[in-house]
């Protein structure tokens, strides 16, 4: 890489940045990455510039400075780089919200799109959910359909289990509900097995149960640990309702909604729809 980057290729500057940060091969030096990525981001390699946009954003390796994150995080974008568009678009969002604007604004979803439409699972993830929350349902479903089929890591899982959600609790429509949530149990999310258990136990109660037993120790552990959560609480309320628990199945969708409560309180406008989806009437006070 080092070669590279003296012979002016860009990639191979970002690259070498990469590995100073990591420390991989060497000793970990965050401020030296930060002049890699420079030179790879002056090189024109997007992914030098939202890398060096990330430690000017965090304060790793020199001073924190948000502005210039943002600069970095655009340019990246500018040059095709989707990570890019996506950190600028949290970064726009995260400003707005800090000066007491709890609206979203449109260049955060002008963004999005853009790094949703190039494939970036976490893009589609964070769109589809703004989407949903604004009950513009069939947006929604189009970004998480392109998230879903994006990749194999947690934000693609993640992105498939929402899909998932918005199909059976928003639309109604179990057959494609189930799709979404076996996808996202193939990509390794817990609560999406069980989800998919959870719908099949009726009809294939053997198949729900080897679904069941790739999910339940997970989910279990993450609706006792985590405050937020919510849609583990209630992925595994939905399965011990499918077996005849009842005790347990109330006890914890109480949890769940409990939790969704909690950060609807807090503003989130998606929570308070998939609150009311999943068992409210009327948003919590």
């Amino acid at each position: 890489y080092g070669k590279g980057c003296d012979l002016g290729h860009g990639r191979g500057c970002t690259y070498l940045g990469l590995l100073l940060e990591q420390g991989r091969g060497g000793a970990q030096d965050k401020a030296k990455a930060r002049d890699f990525y420079r030179k790879g981001c002056d090189l024109e390699h997007g992914r030098g510039c939202t890398f060096l946009g990330l430690l000017l954003d965090r304060g790793q390796g020199g001073a924190q400075d948000k502005t210039k994150a943002r600069d970095f995080y655009r340019k990246g974008c500018d040059l095709d780089t989707m990570a890019g568009c996506y950190r600028l678009a949290l970064s726009i969002r995260t400003q707005a919200s800090s000066g007491g604007d709890a609206g979203v604004p449109e260049e955060v979803m002008v963004l999005l799109r853009k790094a949703c439409d190039g494939q970036y699972p976490r893009a589609c993830n964070s769109l589809g959910w703004m989407e949903f929350g604004a009950e513009r349902d069939d947006e929604a479903r189009k970004a998480y359909e392109v998230g879903c089929e994006s990749g194999t890591g947690a934000s693609a899982a993640e992105t498939c289990y929402n899909l998932g959600t918005l199909l059976l609790f928003a639309s109604g429509d179990a057959e494609q509900a189930l799709a979404a949530y076996r996808k996202a149990c193939e990509k390794e999310s817990p609560k999406g097995c069980l989800q998919a258990a959870a719908i099949l136990h009726p009809g294939a109660p053997d198949e729900a149960d080897a679904l069941a037993t790739r999910g339940l120790d997970a989910t279990t552990a993450k609706c006792n640990k985590d405050t937020k959560g919510a849609e583990h609480c209630l992925a595994l309320a939905d399965w011990y309702e499918a077996i005849g628990k009842e005790p347990e199945a109330r006890t914890t969708r109480s949890r769940g909604l409990e939790n969704l409560n909690t950060q609807c309180a807090a503003g989130d406008v998606t929570m308070c729809r998939e609150w009311r989806l999943r068992g409210g009437r009327v948003d919590p006070e």
